[in-house]
């Protein structure tokens, strides 16, 4: 049975980080933030409608990776209760239940990861100060009540990975 991890924290966490470990093991990444920059996207967050358009197409590129018996990594903020929500019902008729891999990092880290980035790359895209605050303030962080749920900590990477 495929697995599938979700990638889970506020912007400047070192999610891609982790996510590349994945990666090293032959998981399969799916980042709207590489998506975006393939776009010619260099800022983030990206506008609600090309939001929107990327996330319709993760979906798709998750279940046909899925259906495929690969495993994935999703790496994207998921934050949002809603949200995982919505990826463990789009699993769930594939039997598959999703682990939230929750990466935790302070605030003012992740800010200052975030203020050292220079859009060199899809993983090094600009966060705004006003935006990623927006982002901290609006993220809600997972519970084991969700589902499988793991916890790392983001404070040792060197957070150079995506938002």
């Amino acid at each position: 049975m495929p697995r599938v991890v979700l990638m889970c924290g506020i912007s400047g966490a070192g999610k891609s980080t982790v996510a590349r470990t994945l990666v090293s093991e032959g998981w399969v990444r799916l980042s709207t933030d590489e998506a975006a920059w393939r776009r010619g996207v260099r800022t983030f967050p990206v506008s609600p409608a090309l939001a929107q358009e990327l996330e319709r197409e993760q979906r798709a590129a998750l279940l046909e990776l899925v259906r495929a018996g690969r495993d994935v990594v999703v790496d994207a903020p998921f934050a949002t209760r809603a949200l995982r929500a919505q990826y463990r019902l789009l699993l769930e008729p594939m039997g598959v239940t999703p682990e939230v891999r929750y990466v935790v990092v302070d605030a003012e880290v992740a800010a200052r990861r975030l203020a050292g980035r220079g859009s060199a790359g899809s993983d090094d895209g600009r966060v705004e100060h006003d935006a990623a605050l927006a982002l901290v303030a609006g993220f809600e962080p997972p519970t084991t009540a969700e589902g499988p749920l793991a916890v790392v900590r983001g404070d040792e990477s060197d957070g150079r990975g995506g938002t």
